[in-house]
């Protein structure tokens, strides 16, 4: 069974390789030029997109679970601080 590091490696590496043009792995790390995109798209695209979206995600993780832990409350959410009001208004925000 895999893990959850191993999984989450699996999806992070999959999600950089799929999108509008097609990268093949066994090229990324071969030589650059004209005829080889490859390395260009997932190294300068895709890969830092991707790592962006695991660290915003561990980022939302911890600060859900620290507001569980200062509110003592393992149901809690934002809307109890009034957190999410805040949320709507910055959403509006020309």
């Amino acid at each position: 069974m895999l893990s959850w590091e191993a999984l989450l490696l699996l999806t992070t590496l999959l999600s950089a390789l799929v999108g509008a043009e097609t990268v093949r792995f066994e090229r990324i790390f071969s030589p650059r030029g004209a005829d080889n995109p490859d390395p260009d798209i997932f190294l300068g695209y895709r890969l830092p997109r991707v790592l962006m979206a695991v660290l915003v995600g561990a980022a939302l993780g911890t600060a859900g679970v620290a507001l569980q832990a200062i509110l003592r409350n393992p149901l809690a959410d934002p809307h109890i601080l009034g957190i999410s009001g805040a949320q709507d208004l910055a959403g509006s925000w020309p």
